[in-house]
């Protein structure tokens, strides 16, 4: 590791000692970081993959003592598989948000004015559980987001 990164690291830690990172590499999802916190609810995994272009994009991922399990792969193969269904579930309410904040019509090719920019990964990989997909709108340099519950998708968020 570089001194860079290590001095970085050390800055960014929390010197008390209730919060910590932990790495670990996973099969599918390469390197991966635990965020751990004194607050349980707050601990999570965090990956970052690559889109076909070569584009970042991050995947939060449940609280797990041993990293995301099968349940949690087979959730993102099959989302990340089929990226225009991803967009499909958001793209209604998407259109809402960028008629309100371009006063232009939706783009008939979602790709080039959106980009994926993150996903969640619900509990046990379960998609009626809680999760959320965020776009980058880069005509508009914001953020939208989708949040989903239950199987469907509850709110957008545009933010940035």
């Amino acid at each position: 590791m570089g001194m860079l990164r290590r001095v970085w690291e050390l800055l960014n830690s929390d010197l008390i000692g209730g919060d910590f990172t932990r790495r670990s590499i996973h099969p599918y999802f390469g390197e991966i970081t635990y965020f751990g916190s004194r607050v349980p609810a707050e601990n999570y995994w965090e990956a970052e993959l690559r889109l076909a272009d070569g584009r970042a994009f991050s995947v939060i991922l449940p609280d797990s003592p041993d990293g995301p399990g099968p349940a949690e792969v087979v959730f993102c193969q099959s989302m990340l598989g089929d990226l225009d269904g991803l967009f499909d579930r958001c793209r209604a309410a998407f259109a809402v948000e960028y008629a309100a904040w371009t006063n232009l019509p939706f783009p008939s090719q979602w790709q080039g004015t959106f980009v994926l920019d993150g996903i969640s990964v619900p509990e046990a990989g379960d998609p009626a559980g809680e999760w959320h997909v965020c776009y980058f709108v880069e005509p508009i340099g914001h953020y939208f987001t989708a949040e989903f519950a239950n199987s469907q998708l509850q709110r957008v968020v545009a933010d940035g």
